[in-house]
């Protein structure tokens, strides 16, 4: 009788454990969800991104090069795959036409890795599914970041690279580069155009061409500046 007392105990503990830890998996699934969405709706002093225990995010935006319903699903079978095969608090969500990947590391994992692991696995997946089913699909993928409210931004930055391989050719994927440019330092760039103006008047070619040079050197100096 003992022991089957201690064994029914046991029994319900493991069951209360595991119940404690599928709430803590929804809770934290809504919190991500939401996040991506822009909602920050828990509240700071009660959950912190470190409570949910995850280093580094990467989002990605995929979708089938023609937009046709049945390659939608097919898509949508292999990318759950992907995204649960690598991490359980990964998500997959579909918004207008476009499927969005968030991928979580841990905090060991170095962010030049999170983004490269994304991009190799969304480009194996690509190949299979070319092989499989004879479709392409297309992706973009966003900047590794540990900052659960800026989730909202990678997610922008992964549809932004989608928008542009959708335009220059399909079938391609490939990671966010860095933020434009700083913007020109309009003093310079105005005083570049007057310049340009008067040789233009004077019809003096010489001037002409190195007042150009110069203000391609302005303009060039606006885009080498890094984040």
């Amino acid at each position: 009788g003992v022991l089957d007392a201690r064994h029914m105990e046991g029994r319900q503990t493991q069951e209360l454990t595991d119940t404690v830890k599928r709430m803590k998996s929804a809770v934290q699934e809504q919190i991500l969800s939401d996040a991506l969405r822009g909602v920050f709706k828990f509240d700071t002093h009660i959950v912190s991104a470190a409570d949910l225990n995850i280093g580094c995010f990467v989002v990605a935006a995929v979708s089938g090069d023609d937009e046709k319903k049945l390659e939608t699903y097919v898509l949508r079978d292999i990318l759950l795959r992907i995204v649960k095969e690598a991490n359980e608090c990964n998500l997959l969500r579909f918004e207008f036409e476009r499927y969005i990947l968030l991928f979580c590391f841990s905090r060991e994992t170095e962010p030049e890795k999170c983004g490269e692991y994304v991009l190799q696995i969304l480009k194996k997946a690509q190949l299979s599914v070319w092989k499989t089913f004879n479709f392409s699909f297309s992706a973009g993928v966003s900047f590794t970041d540990d900052d659960i409210f800026r989730l909202p931004q990678l997610k922008r930055q992964a549809l932004l690279v989608l928008r542009k391989n959708l335009l220059h050719g399909k079938n391609s994927i490939s990671r966010f580069e860095r933020e434009a440019a700083a913007p020109i330092v309009s003093v310079d760039f105005e005083t570049q155009k007057t310049n340009m103006l008067s040789a233009l008047q004077a019809r003096d070619d010489t001037l002409l061409v190195s007042e150009f040079e110069k203000l391609v050197a302005v303009l060039t100096s606006g885009t080498d500046r890094s984040d």
